[in-house]
């Protein structure tokens, strides 16, 4: 079932890259090429977009209002340590592919494979968000968990 979650969300996610393209470009005028620009691969902090659930700096940063007990701050700590360095690598690859995908989007080369790559490395992250927030479940108590999700919820702007 979650592959085939993956599969759909992985074609949503390149229909909706494509049909954003379509709806933001103007035709050419008649008889006319546009030349290709020579474009940078240039990535830029805000192509991560905001993490579609990020829960474990508030409970560093809130460590004393969730109550937390030794046994939970050693287990975050651990997960930290455990997840921090491939997710950070993860991060990074994705906006390395969303540069490239630009560059080759602006220079009209082909970017079918880029689309895939990017939206794989997407769905990659868009798990390890999920498997962060099943982890907290289970490591907090419902409260504990309500409470964060509260102080997440009213940080989104």
């Amino acid at each position: 079932m979650r592959a085939v979650t993956s599969s759909l969300f992985a074609t949503a996610v390149v229909a909706a890259l494509l049909a954003g393209c379509a709806q933001t470009t103007s035709p050419a005028p008649a008889g006319s090429a546009a030349a290709p620009v020579a474009a940078a691969v240039k990535s830029v902090p805000g192509d991560a977009a905001i993490p579609i659930v990020e829960l474990m700096p508030l409970t560093v940063r809130h460590e004393a209002d969730l109550n937390l007990t030794a046994e939970q701050i050693q287990a975050l700590d651990a997960y930290r340590k455990a997840n921090m360095p491939a997710r950070l690598k993860g991060q990074t690859q994705l906006l390395a592919l969303r540069g490239e995908l630009r560059a080759a989007i602006l220079e009209a080369r082909p970017t079918a494979r880029l689309m895939q790559q990017v939206t794989e490395a997407e769905l990659a992250h868009l798990q390890a968000r999920e498997r962060c927030a099943e982890f907290m479940r289970r490591t907090l108590t419902p409260a504990q968990y309500a409470r964060l999700t509260r102080l997440y919820l009213d940080g989104l702007r």
